[in-house]
């Protein structure tokens, strides 16, 4: 019987200092995942900078080109974080193509919400595709960003396009997941 003891004492005594040794490493752990995961800023700058990569690669394609940062949208209906996405990363790559001198033009926010209140579109057809051309269009815009965010747990996923409003061709996608600060 005193055997049982001492080995289950043992085993025990192992397994405390392992237990300590990993609620130790949870919290490291924890800030380390989420850490890993960039915040919606970050994720912004991110694409603006792949749009300045695309643009310096690419002049002939995007020399004096409007670009006009449009809609996202969560299953169907505009995304409850999309004018924050449409701000941010209008201003994110504003800031780029300043500072890199890319001659390349912004369409603000202004003049997207003007348009769509002369053309009194409904929400649900901010997803439609020829809708999204002929807004940009009327921006006078040569290229869209646009795209759909789709939640995860408590993470977002974002996968944007910049698209050529006269042949309907994507140029670029961007896919990344973020969390929202």
């Amino acid at each position: 019987m005193s055997m049982k003891n001492d080995h289950g004492h043992r085993r025990s005594s192992r397994i405390l200092p392992a237990l300590s040794v990993l609620m130790a490493l949870l919290p490291f752990a924890l800030f380390t995942a989420c850490m890993s995961m960039p915040s919606a800023d970050q994720t912004m700058e991110e694409i603006a900078w792949e749009i300045a990569d695309q643009v310096e690669e690419r002049p002939q394609t995007f020399r004096g080109k409007t670009i006009a940062v449009y809609y996202f949208t969560e299953a169907g209906r505009e995304s409850s974080i999309s004018d924050y996405l449409i701000d941010t990363l209008t201003s994110k790559i504003a800031q780029v193509a300043g500072e890199e001198n890319l001659d390349v033009q912004i369409v603000s926010r202004q003049n997207l919400d003007r348009i769509l209140k002369e053309l009194e579109f409904q929400l649900s057809a901010l997803a439609d595709e020829n809708r999204q051309v002929e807004i940009g269009k009327q921006l006078g815009a040569d290229m869209i960003i646009t795209g759909t965010i789709q939640p995860i747990e408590t993470d977002y996923r974002i996968n944007a396009q910049l698209i050529e409003l006269e042949t309907g061709t994507i140029l670029d996608a961007y896919v990344y997941e973020f969390w929202m600060d």
